[in-house]
């Protein structure tokens, strides 16, 4: 009888609010596609190149399912600030014990060692996925109008192009000369059948992909429209950037897909225009002048 009961309770729970159960189920697929995929071994050579850009283009379209979907969910959580800390603090102190302190893993017996290696780099992109998300849902609470939407993806499409495409983008010049850096904080894309392919997920794109669905989320705007756009245009960026285009400046098309999915809710007066473009103006303004600071003074002449 209480196992019944129990039972029902827990259904009537997932039932009110999946999100949590959601969230908990893709964290677990993430760890396991980042476990196994490496350990899929394929000899290239013996591989034709349309097989290889299938099982390239296939892993790559999946990583990008789960990095969006787990912030899906945990933006559907809905959660207050109290808890989203905790969420936050809670991941990032497991980054900081695989990154900083790391794992003596040759002090252990082959075989734990390889597991624990294996379940130690997937909680790195793990933990940084869901404490980034937890950061961006709580960062989105600052935008009250679905209206706002519209500059802020305009202004971000155009630094993130700035940044990673241009000599003096922070971006450009921190992957240029501190790659280490940008590894530490990003989500790599894991090996599969031998290949490892040079394709992350930047720590700029993980909090925004939450930061924009937050707000979606809360302002009840098309969020079906938001989530399957964006996915399709961040995933072929990925996949353009594993098979070497180069560097992709990934807010382009996250906020390109945001404003197409939700450009029923943009209507402006004459006064909100010319609002709108002074302030996008400035914006912009104050991210160039820091980024000719950072390339002049933090960064060494190439």
């Amino acid at each position: 009888m209480t196992s019944q009961r129990f039972r029902i309770i827990n259904l009537a729970a997932v039932k009110e609010n999946p999100w949590p159960y959601r969230a908990l189920i893709f964290s677990l697929i993430y760890l396991a596609f980042d476990c196994l995929l490496p350990l899929i071994r394929l000899d290239p050579r013996h591989l034709s190149r349309p097989q290889i850009a299938g099982l390239v283009i296939l892993s790559t379209l999946a990583f990008m399912l789960l990095q969006m979907a787990i912030p899906r969910a945990i933006v559907g959580m809905r959660l207050p600030v109290r808890q989203s800390l905790v969420g936050v603090a809670l991941s990032a102190l497991i980054w900081w014990l695989c990154v900083v302190v790391k794992i003596p893993f040759r002090e252990m017996p082959y075989a734990l060692a390889v597991g624990v290696f294996l379940l130690d780099k997937a909680l790195v992109g793990l933990s940084l996925t869901v404490a980034l998300a937890f950061l961006g849902m709580m960062l989105s609470v600052i935008i009250r109008e679905p209206k706002l939407l519209l500059p802020i993806a305009l202004v971000i499409m155009a630094i993130d192009v700035v940044g990673v495409l241009t000599n003096i983008g922070f971006t450009a010049n921190t992957i240029a000369q501190h790659p280490e850096v940008v590894h530490r904080v990003s989500v790599a894309m894991p090996s599969v059948g031998g290949l490892q392919p040079q394709a992350y997920v930047g720590p700029g794109d993980a909090l925004f992909i939450p930061f924009f669905f937050g707000i979606v989320e809360r302002l009840r705007l098309n969020m079906r429209g938001t989530f399957f756009t964006m996915y399709g245009l961040l995933a072929l960026a990925m996949i353009l950037a594993v098979i070497g285009v180069g560097n992709i400046p990934a807010l382009f098309p996250m906020g390109f897909a945001v404003v197409l999915a939700n450009s029923k809710h943009f209507k402006f007066d004459r006064s909100e225009v010319f609002a709108m473009i002074y302030v996008g103006g400035l914006a912009t303004a104050a991210v160039l002048g820091f980024f000719l600071f950072t390339h002049t003074h933090l960064f060494h002449a190439h």
